[in-house]
This record gives structure tokens, sequence and C-alpha cells, in this order.
């Protein structure tokens, strides 16, 4: 910036106000620094902008997802629902099942002067996380958990009567033998997932679960079929809890 005003003959506060669009600046001057910005081919850049606020406009993300695809999209969500609004996201990984580093992890998000952070599952439903981040004074909101915490915004949506509604659909199709990989036990998502599952099969005669553990990764999918396979009774048709399980 201070390169364009230089070439422009004018102050960085006037080529700030011409990038920003401000009424105040006169359409000669306006004209003058385009020109420049246009020659010189420069940008500015979004993350530099928010540093100079003070320290505001951040958010966090923390992450401790065995799936690949599900922190895939989450990430790619969080980062245009960022950049749409100008605040800048900080990424921080954590480990569920180990509490010190969980607490670290919300620690450094703070550090950093982020202002809220989203917690994407299986950390939404750690006592360690939430802890760490109700002592961090940091707006939270979590996705795919049931939280009863002040302060705290869930997002999730219905997996019981979704898991229904699919099941529904293989049993509409003339499958009598269901394959069911399940999730991870430490989260909500995958008994809500099972009784929805379970509850379309107990209203058809003569339709069975046959349920399979896993824990959301590739491997534990790749396990669970193996094992549906190896059944003397194999299923007609397989739901998996999550799309890693799936493949």
């Amino acid at each position: 910036m201070s390169d364009v005003a230089r070439l422009a003959g004018v102050s960085p506060m006037t080529v700030s106000r011409v990038v920003n669009g401000d009424a105040r600046v006169r359409e000669a001057t306006r004209e003058k620094v385009e020109k420049v910005i246009r020659e010189t081919g420069y940008v500015p850049d979004p993350a530099a902008r928010i540093l100079a606020r003070a320290g505001g406009g951040r958010i966090g993300l923390l992450y401790a997802n065995p799936s690949n695809a599900y922190l895939a999209e989450v990430l790619s969500g969080a980062l245009e629902g960022a950049r749409s609004v100008g605040l800048l996201l900080l990424i921080e990984p954590s480990r569920a099942g180990a509490p010190d580093e969980e607490r670290e992890a919300v620690q450094r998000l703070a550090a950093g002067g982020a202002q809220g952070v989203i917690v994407p599952p299986p950390l939404g439903e750690s006592d360690a996380t939430l802890d760490a981040i109700a002592k961090s004074g940091m707006k939270a909101v979590v996705l795919a958990a049931p939280v009863d915490r002040d302060g705290l915004i869930s997002l999730r949506v219905d997996d019981q009567g979704a898991a229904h509604e699919m099941t529904r659909h293989l049993l509409d199709l003339g499958h009598r033998l269901i394959g069911f990989v399940e999730g991870r036990q430490d989260q909500s998502a995958s008994a809500d997932r099972r009784m929805g599952a379970q509850a379309a099969v107990d209203a058809v005669e003569g339709a069975a679960l046959l349920v399979e553990a896993g824990d959301f990764t590739y491997r534990s999918g790749f396990e669970a079929g193996r094992r549906l396979l190896a059944r003397p009774q194999r299923p007609t048709a397989v739901f998996a809890s999550n799309d890693d399980m799936a493949a």
C-alpha cells in the first residue's frame, strides 16, 4: 500500500480509502490510485488487514476427527464462511481422549486472539475441551452433539430420523437382512443412528439389523465389512454410519 501511495503521490490512508470504496476520495484521485493499482498488480492481503485490527476478527477451529472426508467438509465451510465476513480462521489440532492436549489446543486458540471457536466431533462431547473453552471466555459452536451448557450453541441434524428414513428405503427395496456399521461409542450421533435404523427394522416382520462396530474410519469399515461377509447369513444391504466406513 505504501508503494502504491508513493507512485500515485498520495498518502497510504488515501489508498486505503480507495481500496475500501470510501466516498470521501475525489474522483480524479481515485482514478490515479486505481491506475497505479492496475499497473503494479497490487492486491490487498485480507489476513494482514485482519491482523491490523488490534487482534480482532479471529475465530478458531479445533480438529480431532478421524474422518478426513468429514474434516474436509467442515474446514471448507469454515474457510468460506470466515472469508465471506472478513474473519481470520485459526486452526488447531487436538486429540480426543487426551485431556491435557485438549486443554492446550484451546489455550493456543485463546492466546492467538480467537474470540470464538468451532468444535467438530468428537471434541464437542469432551468435558476437557468444553471446560477449557468456558474458562477461556470464548464463544463456541458445537457440531453434531447435544449441549446443555450456558454459552454454547449446538448445530446438528436429526440423526435418528435420518437413519430411520435411510433404513426404511432399504426395507422398501425388499431387503430384510441389513448390515449396520456403527460409529464411535463416545459420540451420541452413533447411538442415535443405530436407534433410528433399529426402529425401522423392528417395524417390519422378518427383518433384522446385523450390527458391527466401527469408529468412523475407513479401516474400521473395511474390517466390519469382512465380518459381515463372514456371517452364515450375509446381509443383502449395508448401512454404514459415515462416508469413510461406507467406502
